[in-house]
């Protein structure tokens, strides 16, 4: 019936070199050609299913259960960890969701005539209005549908500018922050408008990409191999990075400023384990962090160093909204839940308490640049520490080299687009290095093909805003 039931990665010699692991993957299915069971090397998932082919049950490697509940129509009521109780939803007639619970806090979504989230807000008293709620946000879009202003509890506003190709102009935010933005007619950041830069490139030909390949955006240096990809990364006063690649140009080694990180693939591409070592004392440490997946979305994390496990569950079935992380070490398992903006980036975590335990301020490419101000002085902060490595929709931040793991790619924020050319070529778009036309409101989860935020496409699967 041509469905995949074994693949194998076996590394050659000049792989073993490498490091590379070899990896077998297996999978087994139902009558009506489900997958119910994936092993993964050691790690073996399994999975139940509704008549309407809805996922009901997910069993974890440590033998744990997530579970699904579904109201007739088939749309999402709750979801459980084994015998505890994660998120419950409601709905309004169109089922769209209107509020959901995150431990002791109510979270309350809504929508304009289009369909598109407008306000979202979490209270503990579920009679509270918007004005109570914390943390709070509220979006408002142009014409052309774009997002162009948030205004946010604990940021103020950031205001969004574009140009009229949809590619992002101009943020300006309260606190005085404005940033400016160009780029050629290929969609390449600028570091001035094309026509001043035009007057330059006879002599300052670094300027303008070749081929489509960044060499320097403001203090950023970038140097790339014969097959397009980013070789060395750094800044005009240093902090260089060097990169290795595979046979498929898949990152396998990263080194510099005191680091090497090692990342290993198994058979259908998704990254398995990284191994960091460092030299804080001249002896050199390793932390090593292992991923198992649920298709191609990010299931869970764990640390070998200190045996914590971080499991992430999401809005659906379908989409790449975080809504929760369940971290276990040892005897001891607590709840977060994610507070995102309406392009799936966490904004703020909450624990079962309702207290912030995490909050994130953004640049124009999705770089962490800071903590928010009001995170140090809120009296709700938690007193419990989260590791919050989630980015941009199917993005995983290593802190090691400051780029986001983009499922197939790796995405460099500092100048919002990948370090390796797109894996399907062209049919991901004419420029093979960029992200989207914008990263406010559009996604790239496998760093294959771009999304609109608030459309659902079939042929990828995903809904982020459903």
């Amino acid at each position: 019936m041509g469905r995949l039931l074994e693949a194998n990665r076996v590394p050659n010699a000049s792989g073993k070199q490498l490091g590379l692991l070899p990896n077998t993957i297996s999978f087994e299915y139902d009558v009506l050609g489900r997958v119910i069971r994936e092993q993964n090397g050691e790690d073996v998932t399994q999975f139940s299913y509704d008549e309407m082919d809805n996922l009901t049950e997910l069993t974890l490697p440590q033998g744990d259960t997530l579970r699904w509940l579904y109201y007739g129509s088939g749309h999402l009521s709750a979801i459980r960890h084994n015998q505890q109780m994660i998120t419950e939803f409601e709905r309004d007639n169109l089922h769209r969701e209107t509020c959901r619970t995150q431990g002791k806090l109510f979270q309350f979504r809504e929508y304009d005539p289009l369909g598109r989230r407008i306000s979202q807000y979490s209270v503990r008293d579920k009679s509270a209005s918007i004005e109570q709620g914390k943390p709070w946000r509220a979006w408002h879009y142009d014409r052309q549908d774009d997002l162009c202003l948030m205004e946010d509890h604990y940021r103020g506003w950031v205001e969004y500018l574009y140009d009229s190709e949809s590619r992002l102009k101009k943020v300006t935010s309260v606190d005085s922050f404005e940033e400016m933005l160009w780029y050629d007619r290929a969609d390449n950041l600028l570091e001035r408008p094309q026509s001043m830069m035009e007057k330059e490139v006879e002599e300052n030909k670094h300027l303008t990409p070749q081929g489509d390949r960044l060499t320097q955006w403001n203090q950023w240096r970038y140097e790339h191999d014969a097959h397009g990809n980013v070789i060395t990364r750094g800044t005009s006063i240093g902090n260089k990075q060097m990169y290795r690649y595979d046979g498929d140009n898949r990152l396998i080694i990263a080194e510099g400023n005191g680091m090497k990180a090692c990342y290993h693939y198994d058979a259908l591409g998704r990254r398995i384990r990284k191994v960091v070592t460092t030299w804080p004392t001249g002896t050199p440490q390793q932390e090593q962090t292992d991923f198992v997946w649920y298709g191609l979305k990010l299931l869970q994390e764990h640390n070998v160093n200190t045996g914590k496990t971080q499991t992430y569950c999401y809005e659906s079935d379908g989409s790449y909204m975080p809504l929760s992380c369940i971290v276990v070490k040892g005897s001891v398992c607590n709840y977060f839940w994610y507070h995102a903006d309406v392009n799936g980036a966490p904004l703020e975590v909450t624990d079962e308490e309702g207290k912030i335990a995490w909050s994130g301020k953004y640049d124009a490419f999705g770089a962490v640049n800071s903590i928010t101000v009001a995170f140090f002085t809120d009296k709700e902060r938690s007193p419990k520490n989260f590791d919050q490595n989630l980015r941009y929709a199917g993005q995983y931040f290593d802190k090691e080299t400051g780029l986001h793991f983009n499922t197939y790619r790796y995405y460099a924020p500092e100048i919002g687009r990948f370090i390796t050319p797109d894996p399907i070529g062209l049919n991901g778009g004419l420029n093979v290095y960029t992200y989207a036309p914008n990263p406010i409101n559009w996604i790239d989860p496998w760093g294959l093909a771009k999304d609109k935020t608030y459309t659902v496409t079939r042929n990828m699967g995903h809904a982020p805003n459903d």
